[in-house]
């Protein structure tokens, strides 16, 4: 277990680190190409996208809760099977929704534009439908994820990345348009992933025949455990993804770009922490299965610790070679405050701890305690974020989810966390 998690790690974070050079080149590319106020449409538009993450309805994190530790074929094949059926069902409802709904919306008043054209409307069309279904095509990796097979699904996202990056320089080189942006960022992910899902389906032998015919039994396991996981879900992306609306709203799209930029930035240590927790979850879950404590208090320090320590040395790295960063990387077409990036420092260290926990206690399936936080962090950090945008600017709604993550999340289950150690580990006699 331990091997493959070190082996999954260190392929994923060589993963993560090439598409993220990829993605950190090809960033004020775009904006030159596209210019400021498109540059800032399209990320609320993707923002919007990103608060909709919740419909897939807890689905891939649930599969991965059932699946981790089970090595019986016959079993991962019912779930696999019961989680596409209610994806289906319940995607395959919302796109019928939404196209018969799409051409009597005010996007412009949604969306703030005061002038929508037809690329931009196009934009939207294309983003929101391959959204819809990337939530069916993304489950493969939170399968392949669950049955250790994490080098498998990262070698899949590696390709669809640099498919992706690859697309997308292409269409701002020789046709700069919001709409074939859209396409490539988000179509051709939804290609890779159709064809990692048909292939590793394949190749473990998981087909099995498909029909209406569900077990009731299982739904109402994944009903159940879903719900949380959907819960939380939501409780994040609007936590953390508000943030481009709320600006949007209040300010304006220059301010949008200005904080999209710097987040895109700052998300470098939780993008590679990311793999690593990816894989130590369902570790966790061996572990909890095994009664050992031992074990799991020794790597959730050891994680946290490690953790913290590379993000303070990523933020003072940031912090010494802004200037250089502001002039090479954006050739000085925007202008980051020193507030802005001390807010999202502060930002990255609270968020390092608190996904650190969240991977701990979904091993341990401690599930409806960390709902009863999140609600309570969720309310919070809208009312913050909305006070702080008319006090100080852009960098008040970070601060207000600084704020909301420290009090009602990371301090919180810090003490849970604490109790649950003392409670189940005891020192040699």
């Amino acid at each position: 277990m331990f091997n493959k998690i070190f082996k999954g790690t260190a392929i994923g974070l060589i993963n993560k680190m090439i598409a993220a050079m990829a993605s950190f080149i090809i960033l004020p590319f775009m904006l030159s190409r596209l210019g400021t106020d498109t540059y800032g449409i399209w990320v609320t538009i993707v923002s919007t996208i990103g608060v909709m993450g919740f419909l897939d309805l807890g689905i891939g994190l649930t599969i991965i809760n059932f699946i981790a530790g089970n090595e019986n074929k016959q079993e991962i094949s019912k779930y696999i099977k019961t989680a596409y059926i209610i994806q289906f069902y319940f995607i395959g409802a919302i796109v019928i929704l939404f196209l018969g709904l799409f051409f009597f919306v005010d996007w412009g008043q949604i969306f703030n534009i005061k002038y929508i054209s037809f690329d931009i409307l196009m934009a939207i069309l294309i983003t929101f439908v391959f959204f819809f279904f990337s939530i069916i095509t993304n489950s493969i990796f939170s399968i392949q994820i669950a049955m250790q097979k994490s080098i498998t699904a990262n070698t899949w996202q590696l390709f669809g990345t640099l498919l992706y990056l690859s697309t997308l320089t292409l269409v701002l080189l020789y046709t700069p348009n919001i709409k074939w942006v859209a396409l490539a960022s988000f179509g051709v992910p939804v290609v890779i992933a159709t064809i990692n899902t048909l292939l590793f389906l394949y190749k473990e032998q998981l087909y099995y025949k498909l029909n209406v015919v569900v077990n009731i039994e299982i739904i109402k396991l994944f009903i159940g455990k879903s719900s949380m996981f959907l819960i939380l879900q939501i409780s994040s992306l609007i936590c953390f993804q508000m943030d481009c609306l709320i600006l949007a709203h209040f300010l304006n799209f220059n301010n949008v770009a200005k904080f999209s930029i710097t987040a895109k930035l700052f998300s470098i240590p939780t993008l590679l922490l990311g793999v690593y927790l990816q894989i130590l979850w369902p570790a966790y879950s061996k572990a909890f299965k095994n009664d050992q404590w031992s074990w799991i208090k020794k790597y959730f320090y050891r994680s946290t610790g490690y953790a913290l320590s590379l993000s303070l040395v990523f933020v003072l790295t940031i912090f010494l070679f802004k200037d250089f960063l502001l002039r090479y990387w954006l050739g000085g077409k925007l202008q980051i405050s020193n507030s802005l990036l001390l807010a999202f420092s502060v930002f990255v260290i609270i968020n390092i701890i608190d996904i650190n926990i969240a991977s701990m206690l979904n091993g341990l399936n401690k599930i409806k305690v960390q709902v009863y936080f999140a609600i309570l962090m969720v309310v919070s950090n809208v009312l913050l974020s909305i006070t702080f945008v008319n006090y100080w600017g852009v960098t008040g709604v970070i601060w207000g989810s600084c704020i909301a993550s420290l009090f009602f999340s990371v301090i919180p289950f810090l003490f849970y966390i604490k109790k649950l150690f003392s409670e189940n580990t005891r020192p040699n006699p």
